[in-house]
């Protein structure tokens, strides 16, 4: 299991679900997390705030701030703000005419927004979160590869594994 890969493809589909639901599940702060945007990510933020919030963000827009007073659920804090950066980010460097690739546009940004809120190598994680994965990975049929194309998985048998380690 690529565990990065499998991780992306969860927060991917968890993010799609949410946007489908007529009430997103939303994980509201004690604190709203303020984020310092350029002038372009404010518009993108303005034209894409229905598709946010169906992904589960909650915000209100001030001038070069905005102010996320809810997030996705299960997302943890760190995870939603760079998710949510990055979906402003992709949109804006896309610099394709927002109405005719609306949906395209914030697609690829949800591809992006979930790699970048995955879990990334070299990084250790208890067990707890790598049993979430595999659980997750499990539970879903479509999981088989990431949004980008890379296979989250494979199986390898047994004499294909012997005949690795010599023993034919």
């Amino acid at each position: 299991i690529d565990k990065h890969a499998a991780h992306e493809r969860i927060n991917f589909e968890r993010l799609r679900a949410n946007m489908q639901m007529d009430t997103p599940n939303v994980q509201m702060l004690l604190i709203p997390e303020k984020l310092t945007v350029s002038e372009q990510e404010i518009g993108v933020c303005s034209e894409y705030q229905k598709e946010l919030e169906a992904c589960g963000f909650e915000f209100t827009i001030r001038e070069k701030e905005i102010s996320v007073s809810g997030i996705p659920f299960g997302f943890e804090n760190a995870q939603a703000k760079s998710l949510f950066l990055t979906l402003l980010s992709e949109s804006v460097e896309s610099g394709e005419p927002l109405e005719s690739t609306r949906q395209s546009v914030f697609e690829k940004a949800l591809y992006q927004s979930a790699c970048k809120a995955s879990i990334k190598a070299g990084k250790l994680y208890d067990n707890a979160h790598l049993r979430w994965i595999c659980d997750n990975l499990f539970r879903y049929d479509c999981i088989k590869y990431c949004p980008h194309g890379r296979p989250v998985a494979f199986e390898i048998g047994k004499k294909e594994l012997d005949t690795h380690f010599g023993r034919t």
